[in-house]
């Protein structure tokens, strides 16, 4: 997987994405696979099957979209490639991290009474955590 900016290429990795602050140029489905893998731990999505594939924007109408099967937890991820995309600046990675907290906040509008407060409850723990651990990771290089 490679970090692209103006200035130049230079090698990223998936799992080094809390001190990235360039975005990650995602030039293969198994770019994006492999990054889905990382954010499904991060986000403590392991329990669910998620599958990742390129489409074309026209026929999304959009430059991403999930499908998802919640009481089987799967779930399939269309994403513009990256050559497909006029804008030169569009992020994939935020793309995919989007799609991916479809998996959270759908069930909240879906569900009324104790299980939307039990679905926001999993959400913000969810979200918590992982906001938590990435924040861990950021001050722990800082301290260095």
């Amino acid at each position: 997987m490679k970090s692209t900016s103006r200035r130049g290429k230079r090698s990223g990795r998936a799992s080094a994405i809390a001190d990235d602050t360039e975005p990650l140029v995602i030039d293969t489905i198994d770019d994006a696979r492999e990054l889905c893998a990382t954010w499904q731990k991060i986000l403590r999505l392991q329990d669910w099957e998620v599958k990742v594939n390129w489409e074309l924007p026209h026929v999304m109408e959009a430059v991403g979209r999930v499908r998802q099967n919640f009481n089987h937890k799967l779930a399939i991820i269309q994403m513009a490639p990256q050559a497909a995309l006029t804008e030169e600046d569009h992020d994939l990675h935020e793309t995919l991290v989007h799609e991916l907290l479809h998996l959270f906040l759908t069930p909240i509008v879906k569900y009324e009474g104790e299980a939307q407060e039990n679905a926001v409850e999993v959400a913000c723990n969810h979200l918590s955590d992982a906001l938590v651990a990435l924040a861990r990771e950021a001050f722990r290089g800082r301290e260095d």
